[in-house]
């Protein structure tokens, strides 16, 4: 039964958020179709890692082909809006990066110390070591998983920034001050999320929106890289695991 609601939910999600579909949908109830994807992705990565994880990667490289394609479309009065989506469906992310890192945790690896017992028969040892190959390949599948999750929110956290300072540049005052190409946008993208500031290009002046995004992504980048994912890894392996 929890299967057959979960390919009915799939489907209406696929029906909901394509993009003929969304052309009819105003920013407010894209972000509350945003919003309620994203919860209910917490519910099915707790009860499946494979579902959870694909859907969270399918979501991260779907999310910047809305602002490019100007499905979110960005103005004066919704860009704030907009980075609050952003930024939470970034949180749901690191959420889900421990919901699956706890799934990793509590699935102790069998140990090959199990094919020493001596009452097992030929046939069981065989059985019994075909297990605990299976377990080690699923452990290890999980953990390129999560690896491949942090990846793409990190390209998530460079592209659609660039994507921000980009359409920000059709509004006055706002955007950065050199704006040729998507590439100046991404490269000042890259400069604020390594912190490496060189300050070739920065916020135009009176620039208050681009200022606050700027000191979004520099926060973000930081408790992404330097806090919340060390803790997912300890979290995923600590000793506890393999006792």
């Amino acid at each position: 039964m929890k299967f057959k609601l979960i390919i009915l939910w799939c489907l209406l999600v696929v029906i909901l958020y394509n993009p003929l579909v969304l052309t009819l949908y105003n920013n407010t109830i894209i972000m509350i179709l945003t919003i309620i994807i994203e919860t209910s992705l917490l519910f099915f990565s707790w009860k499946y890692f494979t579902l959870g994880f694909l859907f969270n990667s399918t979501f991260l490289v779907y999310l910047p082909y809305l602002l490019m394609n100007n499905y979110l479309n960005i103005n004066q009065a919704s860009a704030n809006s907009i980075i609050i989506l952003i930024v939470y469906v970034f949180v749901i992310t690191i959420i889900n990066l421990f919901i699956l890192a706890s799934d990793i945790r509590d699935k102790k690896p069998l140990s090959n110390d199990l094919l020493k017992l001596r009452k097992m028969n030929t046939l069981n040892k065989g059985f019994l070591s075909f297990l605990i190959s299976v377990n080690k390949k699923q452990v290890v599948i999980k953990t390129a998983g999560i690896f491949i999750l942090y990846i793409l929110l990190l390209y998530n956290l460079l592209f659609i920034f660039a994507l921000l300072y980009a359409s920000l540049g059709g509004i006055f005052n706002e955007g950065i001050n050199t704006f040729n190409n998507m590439l100046d946008a991404i490269y000042f993208s890259a400069t604020t999320f390594f912190t490496i500031g060189f300050g070739d290009i920065t916020p135009r002046d009176y620039s208050q929106l681009t200022k606050i995004i700027v000191i979004v992504q520099a926060i973000l980048g930081h408790l992404i890289t330097t806090v919340f994912w060390p803790v997912v890894i300890i979290f995923a392996f600590n000793k506890k695991s393999i006792d």
